[in-house]
């Protein structure tokens, strides 16, 4: 069994179930999902998500799939899906609880975080309208953005050559930008 191998059977096992060494390497993993969650605070820098509860909320969701990863790319790929899903729910019930609240009466942080929270639900709008499109090219920015993942770990999960995804990565970017929500 190569590393890859052994890695992914210790992301599909229970923490319970871990030797020692099997236990670092789920340390090393849980501290991979910090560095995505910390990249999330550095990208929407109002977010009411802090770091830790980010992670926590994502380990529950990939555990509560209980499905199995193919392999490390594939697990930090729905790991993405997990936050960018975390991310917008918390969006939107913070816009909710802000939405009783007369615009003129926002302190300059509530201004700040409504920008952000306007300008994160933005994106998942336009992004919902590309996924119509193309599901992959969704994806590609999903993990990118949300997860923080290399055009090379996107081209392992999807199994094509790097320049498709560097080419995928070009072509969301313009349909985002070009993207006329509402």
């Amino acid at each position: 069994m190569n590393q890859a191998d052994a890695i992914t059977n210790i992301i599909n096992k229970q923490a319970a179930n871990l030797n020692e060494a099997e236990q670092s390497i789920y340390e090393h993993i849980y501290q991979n999902l910090r560095r995505l969650a910390k990249i999330q605070k550095y990208k929407i820098k109002n977010q009411p998500v802090d770091t830790t509860m980010l992670v926590h909320e994502a380990w529950i969701k990939l555990k509560k799939n209980d499905k199995a990863y193919n392999d490390r790319a594939h697990f930090f790929a729905v790991a993405s899906l997990a936050m960018k899903h975390i991310l917008i729910s918390q969006a939107q019930k913070n816009k909710l609880k802000l939405a009783d609240v007369p615009a003129l009466d926002f302190t300059a942080d509530e201004q700040a975080l409504m920008r952000e929270i306007d300008w994160l639900l933005d994106i998942d709008q336009r992004l919902q309208k590309v996924e119509h499109l193309s599901p992959r090219l969704a994806d590609v920015f999903v993990f990118r953005f949300f997860g923080g993942m290399t055009h090379a770990e996107i081209a392992h999960v999807f199994e094509v050559d790097v320049r498709t995804i560097d080419r995928d990565w070009k072509k969301i970017k313009v349909l985002l930008a070009t993207a006329v929500t509402n």
